[in-house]
C-alpha cells in the first residue's frame, strides 16, 4: 500500500512538471481567440491581433518556425498578464522573423519558481532532514526576502524595461513582489531542506537548470544561498572579526558609490551582477555576495559527511550529456531554443551556431558554446567531467564501460567548445597524478619535466619568446582601445610608467606575454582602456559584482558585442582592488600547498586545474561555476573533508 502511494506520488509530480509547461502557453480568452495566420512578409494580422494568439496555436499553424532558422522567439517580460503565454508581435529583420511572446515578469516568478521547485521536489529525499530552529528558519526566510526586494529596489533603470507598469517608487509597488518571493521561498526551501545532506551532489545540476527569471537581474539559487547564509550567521559559524571586516569593507565601499550613476546591461551574466552602479545597489550585491559565500561554505560543512565522489560524478556527468543534447537540439531548433530559455532559465539563448565541429576560414576550430552562455566556462566543465571519470577509474583500478562512455562524452564536448587550457590542465593533471602515484626514479622525473617543458614551448612556439608584440601587446591594445579625450586612468599610468619604471616595465611585459600567449592581449588591452579606479578603487576595488562603474565610466573604441574582462583575476581586481586581490590570492596560494600535505592528490589537480583556467576565463562572474568552485575548493582546504579522499 505504502508502494502504491510513493508511485501516485510520483505519478502528481510529473503531471505538475507536465502542466506548468502547457498550460502557460495554451490559455486562452473564448472572446478573443482567433486562429494564427501562416507567417508571411504580411505581418498585418499579428499587428492588429495582439495578444490574442497563443503560442500553442501559433507553433501549431507555422510549425516551420520550430525548426527553421531564420525565426526567433523571444520572451516579452514588459508585457501585462493578459497577454503571458500569446503573440505580442512578430517583426522583419531582413530575411528573419521575430516573434515575440507574452512573459509578464510577474508570472515568470510564479511558473518558473513553481517548475523549479517541482523539478527538485523530484529528488529523492535522503534519510536525514536538516531541520534548523524554526525562528531562525522563519527569520531567514522573511529576510531573505526582504533583500531580494531591496535589491529590486536599487536598480529601477532595469526594473522600468521589465515590471509592467510598476511605479518602483511606491512602497506598497514593493507588497505583491514581496509575497511572491515569499511564496517561492517557503515552498523552495521546504523542499530543500528535506534534501539538505544532497543537495552539493547536485551543484553541477546548475549547468543545466540554470535558473535565472526571466525579466529579473536574479537568480533562484540566490534564494537558498542566503538563507544558508543567513542560518550560518545566527548559529554563529561565520566569524565576528569576518564579519566586521566584511562590514567596514562594505561601508567603505558604499561611500566610495556616492554619485555612481552607471547602468550596465547584464547579458550573459545576469542573475549574478549589478545592472546599475550607485551607493545602494554596492549595498545590496555586497551583501548578497557575501551572504551566498557563507551560505555555499555552509552547505559544505554541515555535508561533508555524506557527499561522496562517486555520486557527485554521476550527476556531473548525466548534467554533461543533457548540456550537449539541449545544445544541439536548441542550435538547431528555434522553438526549443524559447522553452530551454524559459524552463532551464538561460541568461542568454542557445547558441544558433549549428555545426560545432565548424572551423573558420583561417581553418581555425570555431569554439561552440552550445547550451551555455561561455564557451570558456562550459570547457571547464567538461574538462572537470574527464578529471573526475579518469580519477574515478584510476582510484578503483578498473575500466569500465559507463566512464568509458562519459569519458568520450566529455571530450567531444570539451573539443566543440575549443577551451585549449582546459585541455592541456587535463594533460597535467594526469600527468601529476602518474607521476606523483608511480615509484619513478628521479631521473625519470627529471626527463618528463624537462619534456613537459619542451613541449609547452614548442606550443607557445619559440618565435613568440623573441617577438617584441608578444611583450608589449596588452599595452599596445590599451592605447588602441583608448579615445582621446577619454582616457582611463589606469592607461594613464601605463603611458607614464612603462618604459620609465625598470620594475612596472618587467612586470607589465610579463603579464603581456601571458596575455599573448593565452590569446588574450586585445581583451585584456581593453580592459585596462576601460579600467579607471581612484586611489581607494585602485587598492580595495568598487565592491563585489560590480561592473557597472567599470562599463560605464570611460568611453572606448567600438567593440563588436558585450565584452567580459576574459579573466577572473581582473574581474577580482575591479571588485576588490589590488590588495584585496593579492590578500586573496596569496591565502589561496598558502592553503592550497597546505592542503596538498594534508589531503588527497585529487583536490590539489582540481583547484591547480581551476586556478590555472581563471587566469584567461571569466567564470566566477557565473553562478554555476562560482558555487561549482566555491564548493571544491572549501572541500579541498578542510582538514577532515574527505571528499577527495578516492585513495580510502
Amino acid at each position: 500500500m505504502q508502494i502504491l502511494k510513493l508511485i501516485k506520488l510520483e505519478y502528481i509530480k510529473y503531471l505538475f512538471l507536465i502542466l506548468i509547461v502547457i498550460l502557460p502557453w495554451t490559455i486562452y480568452n473564448p472572446e478573443n481567440n482567433l486562429s494564427a495566420e501562416k507567417i508571411t512578409s504580411d505581418l498585418s494580422f499579428y499587428e492588429i491581433n495582439t495578444c490574442n494568439v497563443t503560442l500553442s496555436n501559433f507553433l501549431l499553424n507555422n510549425t516551420n518556425t520550430i525548426y527553421q532558422n531564420h525565426y526567433k522567439f523571444e520572451a516579452n517580460s514588459y508585457s501585462s498578464i493578459r497577454c503571458f503565454g500569446k503573440i505580442t508581435g512578430v517583426s522583419q529583420i531582413g530575411h528573419d522573423f521575430v516573434i515575440s511572446v507574452g512573459a509578464n515578469s510577474f508570472l515568470n516568478l510564479l511558473f518558473q519558481g513553481l517548475f523549479w521547485i517541482i523539478v527538485f521536489w523530484l529528488i529523492k529525499k535522503p534519510d536525514k532532514y536538516f531541520a534548523p530552529d524554526k525562528l531562525k528558519h522563519n527569520s531567514a526566510i522573511l529576510f531573505t526576502c526582504l533583500i531580494l526586494c531591496y535589491l529590486v529596489s536599487t536598480e529601477p533603470r532595469y526594473y522600468e524595461k521589465t515590471l509592467y507598469f510598476l511605479n518602483l517608487d511606491n512602497t506598497r509597488s514593493y507588497l505583491l513582489l514581496y509575497l511572491l518571493f515569499l511564496f517561492v521561498s517557503v515552498n523552495l526551501m521546504e523542499v530543500l531542506n528535506k534534501r539538505f545532506y544532497k543537495l552539493v551532489h547536485f551543484l553541477p545540476i546548475t549547468y543545466l537548470f540554470i535558473g535565472t527569471f526571466v525579466g529579473f537581474n536574479i537568480n533562484i539559487y540566490l534564494i537558498p544561498c542566503i538563507y544558508y547564509g543567513l542560518i550560518s550567521i545566527f548559529e554563529g559559524t561565520i566569524s565576528k572579526k569576518i564579519l566586521l571586516v566584511l562590514s567596514i569593507l562594505t561601508f567603505s565601499w558604499t561611500v566610495n558609490g556616492i554619485g555612481g550613476n552607471f547602468f550596465l546591461k547584464p547579458d550573459k551574466i545576469r542573475g549574478f551582477t549589478s545592472s546599475f552602479y550607485d551607493y545602494d545597489v554596492v549595498i545590496a550585491w555586497s551583501i548578497i555576495f557575501f551572504l551566498c559565500l557563507f551560505g555555499i561554505y555552509y552547505l559544505t560543512i554541515s555535508t561533508k559527511n555524506y557527499v561522496n565522489f562517486e555520486d557527485f560524478k554521476k550527476y556531473l556527468l548525466s548534467t554533461t550529456i543533457s548540456v550537449l543534447i539541449f545544445g544541439y537540439l536548441g542550435a538547431n531548433a528555434p522553438g526549443l531554443n524559447f522553452f530551454s530559455f524559459y524552463y532551464f532559465g538561460q541568461q542568454k539563448v542557445t547558441t544558433t551556431q549549428i555545426n560545432p565541429l565548424a572551423f573558420n576560414e583561417w581553418n581555425e576550430k570555431l569554439a561552440w558554446r552550445g547550451f551555455s552562455s561561455s564557451a570558456e566556462s562550459i570547457g571547464e566543465f567538461f574538462g572537470l567531467a574527464i578529471l573526475f571519470c579518469i580519477f574515478s577509474m584510476l582510484s578503483s583500478k578498473k575500466i569500465d564501460l559507463i566512464n568509458s562512455l562519459f569519458l568520450f562524452v566529455a571530450s567531444a564536448g570539451l573539443y566543440f567548445s575549443n577551451n585549449r587550457a582546459s585541455f592541456l590542465m587535463c594533460i597535467f593533471g594526469l600527468v601529476f597524478y602518474l607521476n606523483t602515484k608511480l615509484n619513478i626514479k628521479n631521473s625519470i622525473k627529471a626527463i618528463i619535466l624537462l619534456v613537459s617543458i619542451g613541449t609547452a614551448v614548442l606550443f607557445i612556439g619559440i618565435d613568440n619568446f623573441t617577438y617584441v608584440y608578444s611583450y608589449q601587446s596588452v599595452f599596445i591594445q590599451a592605447n588602441n582601445y583608448s579615445l582621446e579625450g577619454f582616457t582611463s586612468s589606469f592607461v594613464n599610468l601605463l603611458n607614464e610608467k612603462y618604459f620609465e619604471d625598470i620594475f612596472f616595465t618587467v612586470f607589465f611585459s610579463i603579464f603581456s606575454f601571458i596575455g599573448f600567449i593565452f590569446n588574450r592581449s586585445e581583451l585584456w588591452g581593453l580592459f585596462f582602456s576601460r579600467y579607471n579606479p581612484n586611489y581607494f578603487e585602485y587598492l580595495f576595488g568598487s565592491g563585489p559584482i560590480n561592473f557597472g562603474q567599470f562599463y560605464g565610466e570611460v568611453i572606448v573604441a567600438d567593440t563588436p558585442s558585450f565584452l567580459m574582462p576574459h579573466s577572473s583575476y581582473l574581474s577580482l581586481l575591479v571588485f576588490f582592488g589590488l590588495i584585496g586581490t593579492f590578500v586573496i590570492l596569496i591565502w589561496f596560494t598558502f592553503k592550497l600547498f597546505q592542503a596538498k600535505k594534508k589531503n588527497s592528490i585529487y583536490g590539489f589537480i582540481f583547484i591547480i586545474f581551476i586556478f590555472v583556467n581563471l587566469i584567461k576565463s571569466d567564470s566566477i562572474n557565473y553562478f554555476n561555476s562560482f558555487t561549482l568552485y566555491s564548493f571544491m575548493t572549501i572541500s579541498t582546504f578542510q582538514k577532515d573533508n574527505k571528499f577527495f579522499n578516492l585513495d580510502v
